[in-house]
C-alpha cells in the first residue's frame, strides 16, 4: 500500500494528554512524585529489538553528502519505541545543510514481514526535525504486536534495495489501563509529559513535549526538557541542534493516495 507525505503546520496531540499504561505488570500512579519537566529523563522499558538508529554504512562508498549520513531516528538505544496510539508518529533528525534532492522511503512491516505502509517522498532541504505521522484512515496498529520500520535516503538513481543511507527500528503498541485514566487526566500537560516518560511511552512522550514546545516556543523549561529527554537516550547533541523554533513547523503526515 502506498502513501504520500503532505506538510502540515501542527499535529494534534490532544488524545495523548490523557493516557496511562501498564508495563510488564507494574503500574505507575499518576499522583506519585515526579521530577521537574526541565530535567526530563526517559525511563526505558526492559525490552528491545535489533536495529540501528544511525546509518551503519561506509561513507566512502556512498553518493550522499557527508551530512546526510547523520540521519538519525529519534528512538531509544534499545531500537524499540512503545506506543498506545493506533497511528503513532515517528521522529527523525536530518541536517539542513545538504543541497541535493534526496529521495526517501518509509516502510512499516508487521511481525510476519508483510508491508503495512510504504511511501516515497523528497527530503526537505531545510529541516532538522522531521516527523512522519500515520493517517487516521490507515490500518491501525494492533495491540501487543511489534512492527519494524525503515527509513531510507537515496542520493542516486539506484533502487532502494541499494539505498545509500538507512535507519531502522521497531514500534510496539501496548494496551492502556483504563482504571487510572481519571487520575492522569487531572494532571497538567507538563506533568503528563513527565508521567509518560517515566512509564516508557516513547512516541507519546516526544509528541506531547513537541506539542508543548509548539504552544510555548520560548518556554525555557520546555527547551531544557527537549535537550534533557534526548540526552537521556544518548542524543543530547541532536537535542541542542533542534531547539530552534524553525524545527517546530517541519512536520509531515502520511496520507492515502
Amino acid at each position: 500500500m502506498k502513501f504520500l507525505f503532505s506538510r502540515i503546520a501542527v499535529l494534534s496531540y490532544i488524545a495523548i494528554f490523557s493516557v496511562i499504561i501498564t508495563l510488564g505488570g507494574s503500574q505507575t500512579s499518576a499522583i506519585s512524585q515526579m521530577r521537574n519537566i526541565s530535567n526530563l529523563e526517559f525511563r526505558m522499558p526492559n525490552r528491545g529489538a535489533p536495529g540501528n538508529r544511525k546509518d551503519a554504512g561506509t561513507r566512502n562508498v556512498s553518493s550522499c553528502p557527508t551530512e546526510v549520513h547523520d540521519l538519525t531516528a529519534l528512538v531509544p538505544q534499545t531500537n524499540l519505541g512503545l506506543t498506545i496510539s493506533e497511528y503513532p508518529t515517528f521522529w527523525f533528525y536530518l541536517p539542513d545543510s545538504h543541497e541535493l534532492e534526496i529521495s526517501m522511503e518509509f516502510i512499516l512491516l508487521d511481525d510476519a514481514g508483510n508491508t503495512v505502509y510504504q511511501s516515497v517522498f523528497e527530503a526537505p532541504s531545510s529541516s532538522r526535525l522531521m516527523s512522519l505521522s500515520l493517517a487516521d484512515e490507515a490500518v491501525p496498529l494492533e495491540i501487543n504486536r511489534k512492527y519494524q520500520w525503515y527509513l531510507s535516503a537515496n542520493c542516486s538513481q539506484k533502487p532502494y534495495s541499494e539505498a545509500n543511507i538507512r535507519v531502522r527500528g521497531w514500534v510496539e503498541r501496548i494496551e492502556l489501563d483504563p482504571d487510572l485514566l481519571s487520575q492522569l487526566s487531572e494532571l497538567e500537560k507538563r506533568e503528563q509529559v513527565v508521567f509518560l516518560s517515566e512509564n516508557g511511552l516513547w512516541h507519546e512522550t516526544v509528541a506531547a513535549l513537541y506539542g508543548l514546545r509548539h504552544e510555548q516556543p520560548q518556554n525555557e523549561d520546555f527547551l531544557n526538557a527537549w535537550v534533557s529527554l534526548l540526552g537521556s537516550i544518548g542524543l543530547e547533541e541532536i537535542g541542542l541542534q533542534t531547539v530552534e523554533s524553525e524545527s517546530l513547523e517541519l512536520t509531515y503526515q502520511v496520507t492515502n493516495r
